[in-house]
């Protein structure tokens, strides 16, 4: 139960967030949306899982709770062309190298090419990398579903060679999608391995869309205790 002063609090939030959506869903094809109605809506939803994070249990407590960008489409879009997740930059990484079990999948002919991955990271100093894994692999030792379900629970998170990226869908299988760990790009044919993880650790990404609605991962609710100017770009 709520009292007066929340309860009226929380209509508020959902009353700025209304005006958000229908400001996207009626703006023109070039219009521009008013920064000053997207903090509104930023502030407001602020208040309110600050709000839900006093009155939470412990089951659903977690600081990492991801926050997502909604948007929804005006038609259904056509079979995607490109398979490939469009990287957006974020001001606020969602994953710390440090702090997460990382998998990297690497283009390999053969166990020396895995080998040579491994060093590479090793010369690079790159932390975070706990294991290596190879497309050949992939097909071969974790092809079976219970292989790839323990593979996508032992690791926070997947990067993987660009180059791979569009045949690693039928190689992981449906778990990772379900689970949200569908491997990050990371161009590998780069000279500095360093710099292209933190790039691509450091941003977010949209996914071709099935349908007519997708989310984007933008934010760590644990981001949102600061004051919100110092967690918008």
């Amino acid at each position: 139960t709520y009292s007066t002063k929340t309860f009226v609090e929380i209509c508020r939030t959902f009353s700025a967030l209304l005006l958000l959506s229908r400001a996207l869903v009626m703006a023109p094809p070039q219009a521009s949306l008013s920064p000053e109605t997207v903090r509104r809506a930023v502030v407001a939803l602020q208040k309110y899982t600050g709000q839900n994070k006093e009155s939470a249990t412990s089951l659903l407590d977690d600081d990492n709770q991801l926050i997502y960008l909604q948007i929804v489409l005006k038609k259904k879009p056509a079979t995607p062309g490109k398979l490939k997740p469009q990287r957006i930059p974020l001001p606020h990484p969602l994953w710390n190298l440090d702090d997460n079990d990382i998998c990297l999948i690497v283009k390999d002919r053969d166990d020396e090419s895995k080998k040579a991955a491994k060093k590479r990271l090793a010369e690079e100093n790159k932390s975070g990398v706990n294991k290596v894994v190879g497309v050949s692999q992939l097909r071969k030792k974790y092809e079976a579903y219970e292989a790839k379900r323990a593979l996508c629970k032992q690791y926070d998170l997947f990067l993987a060679d660009d180059r791979v990226i569009p045949m690693l869908p039928r190689l992981l299988g449906k778990f990772f999608l379900k689970r949200k760990k569908q491997p990050i790009p990371v161009n590998l044919a780069s000279r500095n391995w360093s710099a292209e993880i933190d790039k691509a650790v450091g941003a977010t990404y949209m996914l071709p869309a099935s349908g007519q609605s997708l989310g984007i991962k933008v934010a760590l609710r644990l981001l949102w205790r600061a004051p919100w100017k110092t967690c918008w770009p």
